[in-house]
């Protein structure tokens, strides 16, 4: 059997079950569930409090979850393998490899990764588009009337996210992979891109640190979206793929806000590295535009 882990934060998340979905359409025997290790971080596990998807619980989490530790354990690892457990793991540098769609070769084969090719599931957008709708925010005025700004056809919308807070307070070497990416030379070189072809941009603006991009851009033609925080911070990924444009960080976040936009004809700028200095050819779709070659 395959069993494929999910953990961190939404983006994340969305992508490992992508891949289990796309790994069923196989028509092999795979379940996926979330390793409680995980729970303390970001929001917790939040593919069934936001989209309703049900996974392993219960009884066969907390087998699959202990399974999973004896499998890492450097003292046990021999178990693991005189009973047929392996942990398949994803390249580095995200690369779509085909083969891990096939059922693994161990009685118990653990795929830990994030799987964000869409390599992955580019046959099964429709499944995935179906898991993944947000549910009405009607109830909710503040969110309502953002929802109404960006949908206003008067303007074009731009999603612009903007990713610090965990991002600086990483260690070091994290940071300069991680949140020396999407730079202010990055941001001010997509905005300007965008504005010499749309004469009336709008940019929405979606970050962990408002006061920050604020100061940064200022307020002509920039909105601040802030009624999302804590558990409800799920929803700037809903206002984002109402957005008509991406400017996205490096962040599974905004990727998946941008991949769920429903316009074929939106332009998504991205930055060149998701992982600084790591090449990542199927991390992102193809017809995204590299930061690295815009042109103003």
């Amino acid at each position: 059997m395959d069993a494929v882990v999910l953990f961190n934060g939404l983006g994340n998340q969305m992508s490992q079950y992508a891949f289990y979905l796309a790994k069923k359409q196989q028509g092999l025997s795979c379940v996926c569930f979330f390793e409680s290790s995980s729970s303390s971080m970001h929001n917790g596990f939040e593919l069934q409090r936001i989209f309703g998807i049900r996974i392993a619980r219960g009884v066969q989490s907390f087998l699959l979850n202990f399974l999973l530790r004896v499998a890492r354990s450097k003292h046990f690892k021999w178990i693991s393998r005189l009973i047929g457990i392996q942990i398949i793991s994803e390249p580095l540098n995200y690369d779509f490899t085909s083969s891990l769609l096939k059922k693994g070769g161990g009685l118990l084969n653990f795929y830990i990764g994030g799987w964000h090719s869409p390599l992955y599931y580019k046959n099964i957008k429709e499944e995935i588009q179906t898991a993944f709708t947000f549910p009405s925010q009607e109830h909710d005025m503040a969110f309502m009337e953002w929802k109404t700004r960006i949908e206003n056809k008067e303007q074009t919308s731009i999603s612009l996210h903007i990713r610090r807070g965990d991002y600086l307070d990483s260690k070091p070497e994290d940071y300069y992979q991680f949140g020396n990416v999407a730079t202010v030379e990055y941001y001010r070189s997509a905005i300007n891109y965008l504005r010499s072809r749309i004469s009336d941009c709008h940019f929405f603006v979606f970050s962990n640190d408002l006061i920050w991009c604020k100061k940064e851009f200022g307020t002509e033609g920039f909105s601040y979206v802030d009624c999302n925080t804590g558990l409800l911070s799920w929803r700037d990924m809903y206002l984002m793929s109402l957005c008509r444009h991406h400017i996205n960080a490096n962040s599974t976040f905004s990727w998946w806000g941008a991949w769920l936009s429903p316009y074929t004809d939106t332009m998504t700028i991205r930055p060149r590295w998701f992982i600084r200095d790591i090449e990542t050819k199927d991390f992102y779709p193809t017809h995204w535009i590299n930061a690295e070659f815009l042109q103003s």
